[in-house]
């Protein structure tokens, strides 16, 4: 019987495996920058690895490492989109508004955070644009 002991027993496997994964993969790619382990929902003993720059997949003893997509074949979800889009996601409120340059146009109810630099000729064209 399950009870709430087996979640937190399965939390704290999950986290020594995730505490291995990145002991190894520190030992063998010492550049390697690891953010974040978490294990696959969708496969288990699959474990996600977060780097600075891309999603990388790897077993539990981290002696295979896999890169690229992971499909769901039955949705066709490209599932490492999936979890990039829900990392890279921002909440529009926590923008720092305070520190904008703001236009109102209209009565203001429709908003739209544009991010540009200065010296970056695509930033000013999308600006005269818009």
């Amino acid at each position: 019987m399950a009870g709430p002991l087996a979640g937190a027993a399965a939390e704290t496997s999950d986290e020594q495996a995730a505490a291995r994964i990145a002991t190894t993969l520190s030992t063998r790619y010492p550049d390697l920058k690891i953010d974040r382990i978490r294990p696959v929902a969708e496969l288990k003993g699959l474990y996600e690895v977060l780097t600075r720059n891309e999603i990388v997949y790897t077993d539990a003893s981290a002696d295979l490492l896999i890169t690229g997509r992971l499909i769901d074949t039955r949705s066709k979800r490209d599932l490492t989109a999936v979890r990039w889009a829900e990392l890279r996601r921002v909440d529009f409120d926590e923008l720092p508004f305070e520190l904008a340059i703001k236009t109102v146009r209209g009565d203001g109810h429709r908003r739209l955070a544009v991010f540009s630099a200065p010296a970056c000729p695509y930033c000013r064209a999308l600006e005269k644009e818009m």
